[in-house]
């Protein structure tokens, strides 16, 4: 096995080196992020005629409408009792609902059992 040996390096001269690039960058950041916001390159200002925009107009008064009150309603007279007794009978007919709507009543207490699918996917697979 062969090994190869580096020439020793100044650890200072590393750091320092490092330290330098970094501030370098950081200066140029700062320099670029100060020309993106100069006030040179900025849009010409509007130099015609000024422009009033009305956010907000309140609405004329309108004049007061009196509104006349209506007069109460009359009394509602009770008409007069009579003494006789009126007795009413209905007559219902003899029906059953049991009988009726037993296929209904069938197929609501039928249990309804898995869900089906809508869609089928068929996998091919080709052998080469």
């Amino acid at each position: 096995m062969q090994t190869i040996d580096l020439p020793p390096t100044n650890h200072a001269l590393k750091t320092s080196t490092a330290i330098v690039g970094g501030a370098a960058m950081t200066f140029a950041a700062f320099a670029f992020m100060q020309y993106l916001i100069n006030g040179e390159q900025r849009a010409p200002s509007f130099n015609g005629d000024n422009i009033v925009v009305e956010i907000f107009q309140a609405p004329e008064d309108s004049k007061v409408q009196q509104k006349q009150t209506l007069p109460p309603p009359p009394k509602m007279q009770t008409p007069p009792s009579t003494d006789t007794n009126i007795v009413t009978t209905a007559i219902t007919p003899d029906i059953s609902i049991d009988k009726i709507g037993g296929d209904i009543k069938a197929n609501l207490q039928r249990p309804t059992g898995d869900a089906t699918p809508i869609v089928r996917i068929i996998y091919i697979f080709f052998k080469n």
